[in-house]
């Protein structure tokens, strides 16, 4: 059978003691299969046998099976014991006594019985990037008449039966009751077509279901403000209209997520997606900007503090569109904020989302929603898998380099100079979770300026910004030796995935480090003189650092050691109690073009805020702007992982610091 991989791991594989055990297996939990099989064709199978925790003896696994590179069915939970060799002849024959004692006769020769035909998800080592569409509904309804046909055929209504028991397995599997497979049932009427749409996430996004489903990091948001000319009389018609045109554009809305909290999650195709419950309408009582800063801050910490519900059945992302009496422009103006689970997209993947629904609105003027039911086309697939459009090579160095930074006994072997990280991560604070968000934002007319002087630098903002921030952290942290950041980049020109259209999760990230040597220099200075150019040397550093990178890939990137972890559950888990690898993240969305002066439409300004990350940096500072519009800068963090009078003197600092780099003048921090 095509599932005997796993006897044959189990029984002929160096893992196991094969001169002193063997293993039988005693059944398996479900078998499901997307296509009906087919004579002579070639299939291929994966299987990885573990033991279990309560009885070691016993060996638990699942099996994938392939056709054409395509993932047609999965045999669940399929299970092994582990037996003493010496008792291989209670359990068999001889070769000579099977043929007189066990050959079957016409009498007692085993009746045919039914094959089961749902499916599951390709493996780690072959995932296939699109979502596989059910099968018609000729191949569903011929699974439920052999059933029948074998039900009829056995003449039996003993619930004992191996029918009955087929039947109720199926039951079961489908979350149905009995009575619901009639003769005439169809599995796609049944509303059992979603089962058949599965595509495993690949390891890269594991990180992402795994760290939501422990709760150590919760959503990703871009937020965007929103002004037009037309009146507000009928906007939340014309918002759901421009919402269901960017859902059908962007396979990653039409997604759930299945088994987060095991080793094997798979994004489904939902069958179908309600858009108004999709948005959230938010009406503030705010008489001027300060205010409905204040209340958009609460808002999006509410948002990054929450579980998504149930991701299998609904969508785990969100709209939330903010609106108040503090918009005094004509017309109407609002805040839409977009949530989104981390598996399903990036930060990247949020610009591309507000840039999708500005077109959308400016052609969704008198369209209406003829329902509100907006039904996911089968034909749907998702971008490829980063693990199958990079070719990542670990040196064998690096690899033992990272395994013994991991492992090494620090008693015996202390980092040197281990950089400041704030306090260790912490269960508690992940139990009681209150993300928390502080916004800052850069003047439209000083940003241009700002940029001038980069340029000038030889460096770039993001650069500068860490040189900021770094100059603040000597400045605020005077028992820290040394400091480490980490700063995501894309890797969409590596995977041809389009950094302005498309949807994915495609980051890697630069960490650098920040040495005594230079925090020695930094706190040496004694002129604003002397600190802005030790700004400029790390803002320079950072690009080199950075291009160095960008260089050097796909080679020894940590984002390619993902593969190596086996279970992503586990090593969150490890890190609690642990100290930080980070001292700080900073990340940047870029620009979100505006060049359309003219029209009913336009973005005036870009927030980007993420949840606070339990097991990850401290802190992070997230950056996005609009063309002709505001620097925006926010800083989230978890409440209880950094001291928060900390964090407002390092938000201060840097705000204060890019006004004045904006203005010419040289740049003191920490007093």
């Amino acid at each position: 059978m095509l599932f005997h991989l796993a006897g044959f791991i189990m029984n002929v594989s160096d893992a196991n003691d094969t001169k002193n055990n063997f293993c039988i297996t005693p059944g398996f939990g479900t078998m499901r299969l997307a296509k009906p099989l087919i004579a002579g064709a070639q299939y291929r199978s994966y299987v990885k046998m573990i033991p279990t925790v309560e009885d070691p003896s016993l060996f638990l696994g699942d099996v994938y099976i392939l056709h054409d590179a395509v993932i047609i069915g999965m045999v669940g939970a399929i299970k092994f014991h582990r037996h003493p060799r010496k008792l291989l002849d209670c359990f068999f024959s001889t070769p000579d006594e099977t043929t007189s004692r066990h050959a079957p006769t016409k009498k007692n020769a085993p009746a045919p019985t039914a094959s089961l035909k749902p499916v599951w998800a390709p493996p780690e080592s072959t995932y296939i990037p699109q979502i596989i569409p059910a099968e018609p509904k000729p191949a569903e309804t011929t699974l439920v008449s052999s059933i029948e046909a074998t039900e009829s055929s056995k003449a039996s209504d003993d619930t004992d039966s191996t029918v009955a028991k087929a039947m109720s397995l199926i039951a079961k599997e489908a979350g149905l009751e009995l009575v619901d497979l009639q003769n005439e049932a169809s599995f796609t009427d049944l509303g059992v077509d979603s089962l058949m749409s599965l595509v495993l996430a690949d390891k890269f996004q594991r990180f992402s279901t795994a760290r939501h489903n422990l709760g150590v990091y919760r959503c990703v948001a871009i937020t965007a403000r929103y002004c037009t000319i037309l009146d507000s009389a009928e906007l939340s018609l014309i918002i759901e209209a421009a919402l269901a045109k960017v859902i059908l554009e962007h396979p990653a809305l039409c997604c759930g997520i299945l088994n987060e909290d095991k080793n094997d999650p798979a994004y489904i195709r939902l069958d179908s997606i309600d858009v108004p419950k999709c948005i959230d309408y938010r009406t503030l009582e705010s008489s001027n900007a300060e205010e409905h800063e204040q209340a958009l801050t609460r808002i999006l910490e509410q948002r990054h503090s929450e579980l998504w519900p149930d991701p299998s059945t609904l969508p785990p992302w969100k709209v939330i569109i903010v609106q108040s009496d503090a918009f005094s422009s004509q017309g109407s103006a609002f805040d839409a904020i977009f949530a989104f689970h981390h598996a399903l997209a990036d930060g990247l993947s949020g610009v591309v989302f507000h840039r999708s629904f500005l077109e959308a609105l400016k052609s969704s003027e008198g369209d209406k929603l003829t329902s509100r039911i907006l039904k996911v086309p089968e034909s749907i697939s998702l971008p490829p898998a980063m693990e199958k459009s990079i070719d990542f090579k670990i040196s064998w160095l690096f690899l033992l380099s990272q395994l013994w930074n991991e492992v090494r006994p620090r008693w015996l072997f202390p980092h040197p100079s281990p950089p400041w990280t704030a306090l260790p991560c912490s269960a508690a604070n992940i139990q009681n979770y209150k993300s928390r968000v502080s916004i800052m934002t850069i003047e439209p007319e000083l940003v241009p300026k700002i940029l001038a002087v980069c340029r000038e630098q030889k460096a770039t903002i993001t650069g500068l910004l860490h040189g900021l921030i770094v100059t603040s952290l000597t400045a605020h942290v005077p028992e820290a030796t040394s400091f480490a950041s980490g700063t995501p980049f894309s890797l969409r020109h590596l995977t041809g995935l389009s950094p302005t259209k498309e949807m994915g999760v495609q980051v890697a990230a630069h960490t650098s480090n920040y040495t005594p040597e230079i925090i020695s220099r930094i706190r040496s200075s004694r002129t604003p003189e002397h600190v802005t150019s030790e700004i400029w040397i790390i803002a320079r550093n950072f690009r080199t650092g950075m291009a160095a990178e960008l260089a050097a890939l796909p080679n020894d990137n940590l984002v390619g050691l993902i593969p190596y972890v086996s279970n992503m559950h586990n090593m969150f888990r490890s890190k609690l109690g642990q100290p930080r690898a980070d001292t700080y993240e900073l990340s940047n969305v870029g620009n979100m073009n505006n060049e359309e002066v003219e029209g009913d439409w336009k973005i005036e300004r870009a927030l980007f805020t993420q949840s606070g990350m339990g097991t990850g940096s401290p802190v992070s500072f997230n950056v996005a702007s609009v063309s002709g519009g505001p620097l925006c800068v926010t800083v989230t963090w978890l409440q209880g992982d950094i001291d928060e009078e900390l964090v407002y003197k390092l938000a201060k600092d840097v705000k204060f610091g890019l006004r004045c780099i904006a203005e010419g003048k040289e740049v003191l921090l920490g007093v």
